[in-house]
């Protein structure tokens, strides 16, 4: 899991959507301890609430958090988004254990504004009017899972035509000439999941594919990361890769025409 606040900006001005604008922005944070109980063994587990001030639009979120400081070496193994280092190990490289004094993230919730969904931030590369459509989605997630589904329907929508640069009349056709370009089949299996979930979000009978409640919210964060795994694959990979090229002298990218012309 990913933690809102870890040891990866040790709690200073981290970056997270916003559960006001819906933009991922840096965060000024403050935090109070509000319980510290310990242990047999002497392990405290704190219990800490946040204040949290969007750089963006200036306003106030809270944060609580459930941690646990060990007292004493622990062969625990913890992803660097659990861990909020202290004191001299906060440069500490994770290794097999971890050394005592180092706080355990357990739990993150925001408690206030209580509407909050945290869902994955948009790819990067992906269009201004895409990306405005995915928070727009990502802003009304917990009060309408359904709705949030029938946005990222026209993300996706926007994101096939605008971003990928597929043609077609309908998300049918421009799936099938994206399928026809090679991509493997899960991640066309995956696409037309979003396409068919859209398709329930509009209908009284979504089928197999319930979008209330939970299982609305469950299915609508994974269509986020779906939409940003594809951008990913389709767009930021292939940006990286093409910039190779300027690594190449003009011999050798005649080389390797003459390669590719053989090979035809």
């Amino acid at each position: 899991m990913d933690y809102l606040i870890s040891s990866m900006d040790n709690g200073r001005n981290p970056k997270f959507i916003c559960p006001h604008c819906s933009l991922r922005a840096a965060h000024d944070v403050e935090g109070t301890i509000i319980s510290d109980k310990f242990d047999e063994d002497h392990n405290s587990s704190l219990t800490t609430i946040y204040k949290t001030t969007c750089y963006a639009c200036n306003k106030d979120a809270y944060i609580l958090q459930h941690s646990i400081v060990y007292s004493r070496e622990s062969t625990t193994n913890f992803s660097d988004s659990e861990l909020l280092w202290k004191g001299e190990h906060r440069n500490t490289v994770v290794g097999p254990s971890i050394p005592s004094g180092v706080e355990v993230i357990i739990s993150q919730k925001v408690v206030e504004p209580d509407n909050f969904v945290d869902v994955p931030s948009p790819n990067l590369d992906l269009s201004e009017d895409t990306t405005k459509l995915y928070n727009e989605a990502a802003a009304v997630l917990e009060k309408s899972p359904r709705a949030t589904v029938a946005l990222l329907r026209v993300t996706f929508e926007t994101f096939l035509r605008n971003d990928l640069q597929l043609q077609g009349k309908s998300i049918n056709d421009m799936l099938g000439n994206l399928y026809s370009s090679g991509i493997p089949k899960q991640m066309d299996d995956a696409l037309h999941f979003v396409r068919i979930a859209g398709n329930a979000a509009d209908h009284t009978n979504p089928g197999e594919i319930r979008l209330d409640g939970e299982d609305g919210i469950e299915t609508a964060k994974t269509l986020f990361e779906i939409i940003n795994y594809v951008a990913n694959e389709q767009i930021t990979q292939k940006k990286k890769l093409t910039g190779l090229t300027k690594y190449f002298t003009p011999g050798q990218q005649a080389a390797i025409e003459r390669l590719h012309d053989k090979h035809k």
